[in-house]
């Protein structure tokens, strides 16, 4: 009884031992550097077994007419993968592949014969391999022989032959022929000449990263050739092909850091931007460079004076102050230390510091984004005269937004003493209003006046909206209007 009571003593212990927690392990000793190094040359010496046996099958499986392993053997002596490299050898293979249809085998055969590598080169033997491979689709081998056609190499030149292939290529996302294809579109080579086509695939060779291509599109962008123009776009386009080392592209673009053209001014990136153009040895980049940085040390000097009567509460001066950060002439860019400037301007009452304050409030430039501060900003300027805020207080009751009742009578109002002062936009919106009769007395002759005038900004699509006018005026009725638009000028800054 008693050794049986033991025994279930014993068997408790037991289990309660399985049940407690577990005895850490002990880590593992890190390797020494001897032994790491011996670790190593196992696993490279396991390796080099791998691929001994991998070659040996290889071979064996390629002598008995396995295409994939003929073809993986001209590769791997073409690029010197796990044996020498050997062109030689590499074309042994290549050709036997090639034989069987393997349209990879036929263009790397092509490359072969086309740099004469382990076989005489021979441009004829490459454009047929070209072409084999390129009917079976591949894009590399209809790139190549699009060039083969366009330079006459092994066939008879034929640009249209060139251009057929190119596409063929340039359909399959090969950044190369769509530039190719490009240039043949822009030029009319080949193909009925076509600059929207040409646009379009310089645009798709550009977002593949050809650095040309990328400048083709920024000055298509630019001059609105084969698409709108764009500014912006353009600026973002040169900005890309810059950063690849494309030289016209970085002077192009300094320039317009400079003079903040389409981009914000920035005499920093602009001097980053002419120097490296000018390494490359772009003309004239060295001499504006050289200009730029007597005009940034002028600026700095004026800054000085500028900043010291802001700080005596000089309101000119304060606004002065937000344009030189704005621009960073002188002081380095900032738009919130601007915005602070522009804002003690039109706390003291300044006009111009006003319509500014208002354009950050706006957009939230240097400044959190408060549309409600925005319109009261736009309010106190146009009520000193400024005709950019009087246009937008227009557009406020134009479309009752900002706070704004929507009434065309008082938008009406705020157009016509913008557009007397010349404001473009505004004279064409208040054109608008006449020709719908919002807000004012329904006038075609008003309407044409307005649309008239605004073209003076330079703006074409305010000639269409005068045009669908024209022929509901009667001759002597355009005849006063042209004395009258050639004798308007704009008045000066009109207040209420």
């Amino acid at each position: 009884m008693i050794k049986k009571l033991m025994s279930a003593v014993a068997l408790a212990a037991l289990i309660t031992s399985l049940h407690a927690a577990p005895v850490e392990a002990k880590q593992p000793r890190p390797l020494t550097k001897e032994q790491q190094e011996a670790k190593k040359e196992e696993q490279r010496i396991e390796a080099e077994k791998k691929l001994i046996e991998r070659l040996a099958y290889l071979n064996k499986i390629a002598k008995e007419g396995d295409m994939k392993a003929q073809f993986d053997l001209g590769r791997r002596y073409n690029m010197g993968d796990g044996v020498p490299e050997d062109f030689t050898k590499a074309a042994m293979w290549y050709e036997m592949a090639a034989a069987q249809g393997s349209a990879a085998a036929q263009h790397n055969l092509a490359v072969l014969y086309d740099l004469g590598q382990g076989v005489a080169k021979d441009d004829k033997k490459a454009a047929e391999l070209y072409e084999k491979a390129a009917t079976q689709g591949s894009q590399s081998a209809q790139y190549n022989l699009g060039l083969f056609y366009d330079a006459g190499r092994g066939v008879a030149s034929d640009k249209a032959k060139a251009v057929y292939w190119f596409e063929k290529a340039a359909a399959q996302d090969n950044a190369e022929a769509q530039f190719a294809a490009a240039n043949y579109y822009a030029m009319g080579v080949g193909v009925k000449q076509d600059i929207a086509k040409a646009f379009g695939y310089y645009k798709k060779a550009g977002e593949k990263g050809i650095a040309e291509a990328q400048f083709k599109t920024a000055m298509a962008y630019e001059n609105g050739v084969g698409t709108t123009k764009d500014p912006k776009a353009a600026t973002e386009w040169l900005g890309n092909a810059a950063e690849q080392g494309h030289p016209q592209a970085q002077y192009m673009l300094a320039k317009r850091y400079e003079t903040g053209t389409a981009a914000e001014q920035d005499y920093e990136l602009a001097g980053e931007w002419y120097k490296k153009a000018a390494a490359q040895g772009v003309a004239g980049a060295r001499e504006d460079l050289v200009k730029l940085r007597e005009f940034v040390q002028g600026y700095e000097a004026k800054a000085k004076q500028v900043l010291e009567r802001a700080e005596k509460g000089d309101a000119d001066s304060q606004f002065e102050m937000g344009r030189l950060y704005a621009k960073g002439q002188g002081v380095k860019q900032n738009n919130g230390m601007a915005a602070q400037w522009y804002l003690k301007a039109a706390e003291s009452g300044h006009a111009e510091g006003q319509y500014y304050i208002a354009t950050a409030y706006d957009a939230g430039r240097g400044v959190a984004p408060d549309v409600k501060k925005a319109a009261e900003w736009y309010k106190k300027a146009a009520d000193q005269g400024v005709s950019r805020a009087q246009y937008v207080i227009g557009q406020y009751h134009a479309t009752g937004s900002a706070g704004y009742e929507k009434s065309f009578e008082k938008a009406a109002m705020y157009y016509t003493r913008a557009a007397e002062q010349g404001n473009n936009n505004a004279q064409y919106d208040l054109g608008l209003l006449y020709l719908n009769g919002n807000g004012v007395e329904k006038s075609l002759v008003e309407a044409y006046f307005w649309f008239s005038v605004a073209m003076r900004g330079g703006y074409d699509t305010y000639g269409i909206a005068r045009n669908s006018i024209t022929g509901k005026l009667s001759s002597d009725q355009i005849k006063e209007l042209r004395d009258r638009i050639e004798n308007w000028r704009p008045a000066v800054r009109r207040a209420p």
